[in-house]
């Protein structure tokens, strides 16, 4: 079992999203207009953790998110290594 730990902190993060919609009538047989996006999303935060702030160590932390199907985040520093999530 890995040890416990703890990351508290502060992060700035930035968002862009591209306004792309379709509106289909009837599609999921409810007799309403329906509007599908279709678009791209993106999402970027990064932290740092540190025993100020209440965590266990110090750590970078980055977090990577693109929809409709991408998820990456690590954390860098202290005594664990970079873990990634997909």
């Amino acid at each position: 079992m890995p040890p416990e730990r703890r990351l508290s902190y502060p992060w700035v993060g930035i968002q862009w999203i591209q306004d792309r919609y379709e509106k289909t009538f009837n599609l999921n047989q409810i007799g309403r207009t329906e509007d599908l996006y279709y678009g791209r999303a993106v999402l970027l935060h990064v932290g740092w953790s540190s025993p100020q702030v209440g965590a266990d160590r110090d750590a970078l932390t980055l977090c990577y998110r693109t929809q409709p199907s991408e998820t990456r985040s690590s954390n860098i520093g202290g005594d664990s290594a970079p873990t990634a999530r997909i």
